[in-house]
């Protein structure tokens, strides 16, 4: 008897199953191998992918053991698996030596597997970039009529030793939707609304939410726009205006 079969895309990405599987396991695995061979690479393009194809094959091979998602971390497989450098491949060249490591990483068997162990820096450092989009419909009095946000907390962490942080929101309650990394603790962010966690070390998204028209706050600009006709032609001339923010004076656009 045949055995079924299905598959998953995931941007240039295709999985295939021999059997029923949740279809959000396979798709969070497809974007942690995504997200992993950005790391890597700096990118992730047909081309990379066919320059660095001994790492992607050494990657997935610890990413996954018999089928079954293993390490996914970057912090641990950076420790298995270092990334590739033009001296690095000159030095494993000329000496014969494997780019995998022999050991297994601490932190692999560890509560926080997310984050290596004995990292060090001369200057501790920590960097948290809130990117939003706004997708809104406004009348032509520029008048807001709905309003979503989607949004990211996206850090880059360089903090040496094991450092336990927190970050709290002036008003949370807006947060409509929320998914988080590995890291952070739910249970205190149900409870005290607190993001409490203990980072990987460098770049990671912390955080991901949506913020619905309900709870939508005043946006930080308005448009405008003057629709016009005569018998030959027609002009639509688009005003953009920022808010104006502790009476500082706003900036306007005339398209």
């Amino acid at each position: 008897m045949e055995r079924p079969t299905a598959h998953r895309v995931c941007g240039p990405f295709l999985m295939i199953t021999t059997g029923i599987v949740s279809p959000l396991f396979v798709i969070e695995f497809l974007h942690r191998v995504v997200e992993t061979f950005e790391d890597y690479f700096g990118d992730c393009s047909e081309s990379l992918i066919k320059e660095h194809y001994v790492v992607v094959y050494e990657l997935l091979d610890e990413m996954l053991d018999n089928g079954f998602p293993l390490a996914t971390e970057s912090n641990i497989l950076k420790e298995m698996i270092k990334p590739p450098n033009i001296l690095r491949t000159i030095a494993n060249t000329v000496t014969g030596r494997s780019n995998i490591s022999t050991t297994l990483p601490t932190g692999q068997l560890s509560s926080i597997p997310w984050r290596r162990t004995g990292v060090k820096y001369a200057n501790n450092e920590a960097y948290f970039d809130i990117i939003e989009e706004i997708d809104a419909i406004m009348d032509n009095r520029g008048s807001v009529i709905s309003a979503e946000i989607q949004g990211c907390i996206d850090c880059c962490i360089k903090l040496s030793g094991m450092p336990d942080l927190s970050l709290s929101f002036v008003n949370p309650r807006i947060f409509d939707d929320v998914s988080f990394h590995p890291c952070v603790r739910f249970r205190r962010w149900e409870s005290e609304r607190i993001l409490s966690f203990v980072p990987p070390d460098g770049n990671f998204r912390l955080m991901s939410y949506h913020i619905g028209s309900q709870n939508m706050v005043a946006m930080p600009f308005y448009i405008r726009h003057d629709l016009s006709f005569s018998e030959v032609s027609g002009s639509n001339e688009i005003t953009a205006r920022t808010s104006s923010y502790n009476g500082k004076a706003s900036r306007i656009h005339v398209l």
